[in-house]
């Protein structure tokens, strides 16, 4: 086992590291350089400022919702790095003996992985040390363990696609989570293949579209306060970060008309067909429910966060209906949001942000019931 595992360090970590030696140095001379320039001025000099620059890092890290909310979508960024090295590596003849691990029992395979990932995810691992021993001697011990459970926790996934790929060669990781979501008894999950379609071939889009509009909320909640607590622009510029699900909406239409016309046929009720919308939009707004949970009760009031939430639950599944009412260009629909997010703003400046909750959910339901199997003029693009 120790040969083996010396072959996979020199064949993946060690090649992981020389390709992204330079990302990685980068990196390092920011975050730990880079205020060498600052000791001049500081209390401290030397060592003795990095160690307090690094410590008040680590509280604010450990204290700051907004801040722990970007450091973890950058941990999960370079974990999905280390996955596509992996997999992309896998997949060249150059590492096709590594796929002589499929004679090795399951078990011992796969702690073969996880050494592999956690060695990927070294220089997290030893940052994590120094946020632990900070976490204790604060006295946040959950705080402390709720880091380390998170990159073991993506380090666990990362293995347990590499295990997939090894048993499966050629074919794509399976989204565990998605097993775990709920779906209807009785009926095909056909959100299932949104979320599939929006990780896999809209990658980069659904990320960019998540960091925005999670950055967006979690930047614009600094301004809320107990003496000044209007809540106005937080709702426009969280519906500015929303209204860029649009772009991701318009590409699911033109994916589902081209490839799952099948479900047209289907002996499914339009109220599951409704529900099934339901359920891949609430799933799509996952993100955005956590930052606002991690937000509430302070600095945002339970009533504020709820109607938020709906009223972007709420548009996304009308800006869905609507593109069954006829086959819009791309200009066309970027108008109709554009017009929304101008709906949106009286709604708000005149405080009637909870009436137009419940106007758009039932128009979004309505109109989908009226238009859905009426549509078959095919989706222009």
């Amino acid at each position: 086992m120790n040969a083996t595992a010396r072959i996979l360090q020199k064949s993946l970590v060690r090649e992981f590291y020389r390709r992204n030696a330079g990302q990685l140095l980068f990196i390092f001379i920011l975050f730990f350089g880079a205020v060498g320039e600052l000791e001049g001025t500081a209390k401290y000099t030397g060592p003795l400022y990095q160690f307090h620059y690094q410590y008040a890092l680590i509280v604010g890290l450990l204290s700051s919702h907004s801040l722990s909310v970007l450091v973890a979508l950058a941990w999960l960024l370079y974990a999905e790095k280390n996955a596509l090295f992996v997999l992309t590596s896998l997949q060249k003849p150059d590492f096709s003996f590594l796929y002589l691990l499929n004679q090795w029992p399951p078990n011992k395979r796969f702690g073969l992985l996880v050494r592999v990932q956690l060695l990927l995810f070294l220089p997290i691992l030893l940052y994590s040390l120094a946020i632990l021993g900070v976490a204790l001697y604060k006295g946040w011990v959950l705080s402390g363990l709720a880091v380390i459970g998170y990159i073991f926790l993506l380090c666990l996934s990362n293995a347990l696609r590499y295990q997939y790929h090894w048993q499966r060669p050629g074919r794509s990781t399976p989204m565990l989570l998605l097993r775990w979501l709920p779906s209807l008894p009785g009926t095909l999950p056909y959100w299932k293949f949104f979320i599939q379609y929006a990780i896999k071939e809209q990658k980069w889009l659904f990320i960019g579209i998540k960091i925005f509009s999670c950055g967006i909320l979690l930047l614009s909640l600094k301004t809320l306060s107990a003496e000044d607590y209007d809540t106005r622009m937080l709702s426009l510029l969280y519906g500015i970060g929303l209204f860029g699900h649009g772009v991701l909406i318009y590409k699911f239409r033109a994916w589902e008309e081209k490839t799952l016309l099948f479900y047209r046929g289907l002996p499914v009720s339009l109220f599951q067909r409704l529900v099934q919308y339901g359920l891949l939009y609430g799933i799509l707004l996952i993100p955005e429910i956590i930052t606002l949970a991690c937000l509430i009760p302070t600095p945002l009031h339970y009533g504020d966060a709820c109607r938020l939430l709906f009223s972007g639950y709420g548009f996304l599944l009308l800006l869905n209906s609507l593109l069954f009412q006829a086959p819009f260009t791309v200009q066309q629909f970027l108008k109709i949001v554009l017009g929304l997010f101008l709906l949106l703003y009286f709604a708000v400046m005149s405080g009637m942000l909870g009436w137009l909750v419940v106007c758009i959910l039932g128009a979004a339901a309505a109109l989908f019931t009226r238009v859905y199997y009426k549509y078959d003029k095919g989706f222009m693009t």
